[in-house]
Formats: C-alpha cells, structure tokens, sequence
C-alpha cells in the first residue's frame, strides 16, 4: 500500500540509506513515499519564513516513475506546506526535474517577472535566489485546477 507522510525521526535513517546523502541540516521537514516498508521517494522542504517555502529536492527512484508518484508526492508536499499557512512556494529546479515541474503547470521564477507579494517574501531570505533555477506557485492557486489525471468536462 502507497503512504505519504511527513518523516518521522525514524524514517531519516531509511532517506538517508535511500539518498546515500547525509541528511541535510536546513531541511525543516522531509515527505516521504512509501510502498510498505520500501522508500519510493522524497520532498526536502525549508521554511525561511512565515510567508514562503522551498521545496530543495524531490525525487522519486528511477524505476518508480511515469506512474504518477511525482505528481502525489508533490500534491502531498504542497498540501503539508498549505497546511502550515504558508502562502509561496519555490520548487528547486534542475535538468532531470524541469520537464515535470513544467508539467505541473508551475512558473518558472523569472526575477523580472517575480509576483510583488512574492517579492517582499524573497528579501527575507538570506540566500540568492537567481543564481539557481526555481519555480513557484500558491498552494491554493495549484489545488485550485484539476489534477492531470481527471477528464475535462465540456459544456
């Protein structure tokens, strides 16, 4: 059975077998999936502030993509993150993750074309957000379209 979660203590043991990676410090929070005890796949996500979050990493394992775990984990990480009132979030973008993002219908963060509200957020963060490539969306905005999977009903 497929479970999403936030990790608990325990499950930073299995990301980081998972990742072979040490876990990282910043990291506020880790979602995770899982196929009973068997690690799918995670989101790394740091919240710099009251206004905004970045999500730093989110992978699914090779062999487990294309059948829609991204889009759950994502969904998944987005509703946590939602649910902390949070109104901003940056994705952390990178050639193998792009095209889903893309996908997603998230916005590229183009720091000519950057929302004002998300502006002020970004001045509170104490890194330089242009040197890496992002993408951005409100939670409510994204959970307000159809999930890619439902049939679009013509009138």
């Amino acid at each position: 059975m497929i479970e999403m979660k936030v990790a608990s203590e325990n499950d930073l043991v299995s990301i980081k077998k998972f990742s072979n990676r040490p876990i990282k410090e910043d990291v506020d929070f880790y979602m995770i999936i899982m196929d009973g005890e068997r690690l799918l796949g995670y989101a790394a996500v740091t919240l710099p502030c009251d206004e905004f979050a970045v999500i730093n990493e989110l992978y699914i394992l090779p062999s487990q993509r294309g059948m829609g775990l991204g889009d759950g984990l994502l969904r998944a990480t987005l509703n946590a993150i939602d649910l902390k009132g949070i109104h901003w979030i940056l994705i952390e973008g990178h050639k193998e993750l792009n095209s889903f993002l893309i996908h997603e219908e998230l916005s590229p963060l183009n720091k000519d074309e950057i929302p004002f509200e998300l502006t002020s957020s970004l001045k509170k963060w104490d890194k330089d957000y242009c040197y890496k490539e992002y993408y951005y969306c409100q939670p409510r905005e994204f959970f307000s379209k159809k999930c890619k999977g439902s049939k679009m009903i013509r009138r």
